[in-house]
């Protein structure tokens, strides 16, 4: 398991640099827990009225972009502070999104399926990811 210098070294960036984004990160530990409430209630929404879920090519694009994002943010945060949660949940996200771009036209009830698994995947990672930056928040109030 690598520590948080080589981990921080690997990335290119300095320690002290590194650990202020980990401290960013807890600190926002609930805009985490509030994406993954709302992806939850998005995808049981997208379950029970598919017809409210019809925007595939930009729910895809959405996806891409938001799990490219994710996985990127996953590079630069520790292990114990949730990093596979999030490049998990960028993985999921960027598949979704692919799946959903290539293959539009399956049917609206596959279409809808789809998205409301993602956004309770998407959604339950997102609030593992804000539990630990909550508990980290915790140990270190102050960054």
């Amino acid at each position: 398991m690598a520590t948080h210098s080589t981990t921080a070294s690997r990335a290119g960036g300095d320690p002290a640099a590194y650990e202020q984004m980990n401290a960013l990160l807890a600190q926002n530990w609930w805009a985490f827990a509030l994406r993954g409430v709302l992806g939850i209630i998005f995808g049981l929404i997208a379950f029970f009225l598919p017809g409210v879920t019809m925007l595939v090519f930009l729910v895809g694009t959405w996806a891409i972009v938001s799990g490219g994002l994710m996985l990127s943010a996953a590079l630069r945060l520790q292990l114990d502070h949730g990093r596979w949660w999030l490049a998990l949940a960028g993985l999921v996200s960027v598949t979704y999104g692919v799946l959903l771009i290539a293959a539009p036209f399956i049917g609206a009830l596959v279409l809808t399926w789809w998205l409301g698994a993602y956004a309770i995947v998407f959604g339950s990672a997102l609030i593992a990811v804000a539990v630990k930056l909550h508990a980290r928040q915790r140990e270190q109030p102050h960054g």
